[in-house]
Order: structure tokens, then sequence, then C-alpha cells
């Protein structure tokens, strides 16, 4: 019997594709025997691979319409998958209408497009016609049921035995295009001057792009420890789980933090859309206007039954 070719699309971004992982789960139970692709952006294949559940990759990095040779690529490569379904992800106006057109025009045979996230189905047969209907009830509720844990993530052979303990984990950076959403990194400096007052560490993360943030952060303390572009993704779950706790923007890496059960104040400017980080041991600070309006104070006090509670178990 043929094995079933199933694809998962989900192109970013970090914390929006994190989101998604308890359903990439709940796909593979759903398809137990099948043969799982997934079409990401190069940056989250290596952190997709952790998981163990796809086959394959298809690489996406939304280049423009105009890159005619990366489209054809894209176009050949899902040719070839022949795929049985289509699981949507990312639910955007660039997958729900012009991928989904694609797929419709370049399939020689009947499939399934599942967009979950708008709750609906299209089945699609092979001259192209289709209709609509929606996801049973049954199967949204134990898509949201299920935990994200990020187990299957871990820190690299020796990272965590090189850190000083204890240690509060810092996320001073954020999206260059969001600075809305960045606390002043002379506000995480000055908290890791008070961590270290009571003799503990900073362990502070960033990519190149957030160097300034990170570099003002360890020039606050002797007791600050920088992992400036040191760190993959697959690290940061077991960096948090570690730490007493951990401090963050609204970025991709706090949501990693989020999901792995350990304590994490996120950090957020007033906004008329509803904002949070949603993690069953997070705590957001909401700022009553812009994000620099949250003080250090504000911050250690949060995070000061978290760290007496850690101090205690160990």
């Amino acid at each position: 019997m043929k094995k079933e070719r199933i694809l998962v699309i989900k192109l970013g971004a970090l914390g929006d594709f994190i989101q998604m992982i308890d359903r990439m789960f709940w796909i593979k139970e759903q398809h137990p025997d099948a043969s799982l692709t997934l079409m990401t952006g190069s940056m989250y294949v290596k952190l997709a691979r952790h998981m163990g559940i796809f086959d394959s990759f298809i690489v996406d990095n939304r280049t423009s319409y105009w890159n005619v040779a990366d489209k054809l690529r894209l176009c050949r490569e899902v040719k070839s998958g022949d795929f049985d379904c289509v699981y949507d992800l990312q639910s955007t106006s660039r997958t729900r209408s012009r991928y989904f057109g694609v797929f419709r025009y370049m399939s020689r045979k009947s499939f399934t497009w599942m967009d979950l996230p708008k709750l609906e189905r299209r089945i699609v047969t092979y001259r192209g016609a289709f209709r609509k209907s929606s996801v049973e009830s049954s199967s949204i509720e134990r898509v949201i049921a299920v935990k994200r844990r990020l187990d299957f993530l871990k820190a690299a052979p020796g990272l965590l035995e090189s850190l000083p303990h204890p240690y509060v984990l810092m996320i001073p950076g954020c999206s260059p295009t969001h600075p809305h959403k960045r606390w002043p990194a002379e506000s995480f400096a000055a908290l890791a001057q008070k961590l270290a007052e009571h003799h503990i560490h900073t362990v502070v993360i960033g990519t190149k792009a957030e160097a300034t943030e990170v570099n003002c952060v360890a020039e606050a303390s002797p007791f600050v420890v920088s992992l400036l572009n040191k760190t993959a993704m697959s690290d940061i779950a077991d960096l948090a789980r570690h730490a007493l706790a951990s401090v963050g923007n609204d970025t991709g890496p706090s949501h990693i933090v989020a999901n792995t059960e350990s304590p994490l104040i996120g950090l957020f400017a007033a906004r008329k859309k509803p904002c949070s980080l949603k993690g069953e041991r997070t705590h957001n600070l909401i700022s009553s206007g812009t994000i620099d309006l949250i003080t250090p104070d504000e911050v250690w006090d949060a995070l000061l039954p978290y760290i007496d509670e850690q101090l205690t178990k160990k």
C-alpha cells in the first residue's frame, strides 16, 4: 500500500512557529504511518529536525514573487511531493490564496487542504473543483488540548556546565522592525546589577543583530555572562529550565521559554490588541504606556517570588 504523503506549511516567525508545534505533533498522531514534509524557512529547519517527526523539508524563505528561479524550484518540489493532504498552519493570504491556487493547478489527483487556524477544509478533485466544510470540532479540541513541553529541545553538550549558578536568563533583543517591543537595555542592565547585589548571576542571550543590547547588559556587572551569538534555538529551552527565572521581550526565544514550564517575566508596551506570552508559569508585565515605563524595581518584584521558590528548592 502506498504511503500517505502529508505536507505541513509553517513559514514563521519564530514565536508563531513555536505556537504551532503542538499542532505539528497532533498531525503526526493523525497520520502515524505517513511521510511528513515541512515547508518552512531555512532558519527553522534545524529546530524542526529536533522534533523527530518530519521526513523531509521544503525551504521557503518567502522571497519576492519576482524571484522566478526560486518560485520554479518551489513548484518543482511541491509537484514531486505528490501530496495527499496539506495542512496550512500559516493561514495568511499568501498560503490561503496564492499557494492554494498553485497546489490546485498543479495537482493531478484529489487532495485535501486543511486550514487549521481558520477551521476550514477544502476537498480538491482532479479537475480542480473544490468545496468547503468545517473541520470536526472534536479534532480541534484535541489539537488545543496538546501540551507544548518542548522536551525535544536540548542544550549543546557542556553549555550548561560552563555557566555559573544560580542565574537568571535575560532576553533583551527583539525584531528590529518592532522597537516598541524592546524594554531598554539600560533597564535590563539595572536589573542585572540588582541581581548581582544578591549574588545571582545573569546569563544574557542574543544574536549579532542584538549585540548593542546584549553588550550593555554584559558590561553592567562581573556577574553577567554573555552568550552573544553563541546559542542555537535548541539551547534556549534548557537554559530556561536551569535558570531561577527568565526575563524577556515579546520575541521568539521568549515564546520558547514560555512553553518550558519555567518561570518567565514577559515585558510589553500597552496595546489595543491583547498581548501576552502564554505559559503556565509566565507573568506578563504590561505597561500603561510605552514599554520603558516599566521599571527595573517592578520586574524585580515580579521575579522575587520565583527566585525565592527556586532557591528554596535548591
